[in-house]
């Protein structure tokens, strides 16, 4: 299962639906977004 899928699977699990679940998965993905970057930057 690919990583979104897995945030998706877990806001489901958490009884998000429609708008709030597409707000929450949007907030997830971009929290995810900046801990890769982080990650990036230091490995640099």
């Amino acid at each position: 299962m690919e990583f979104a899928e897995q945030i998706m699977v877990d806001l489901i699990k958490q009884k998000y639906s429609s708008d709030d679940l597409r707000d929450h998965f949007k907030e997830e993905v971009s929290h995810v977004r900046l801990a890769m970057e982080a990650m990036r930057s230091q490995k640099l």
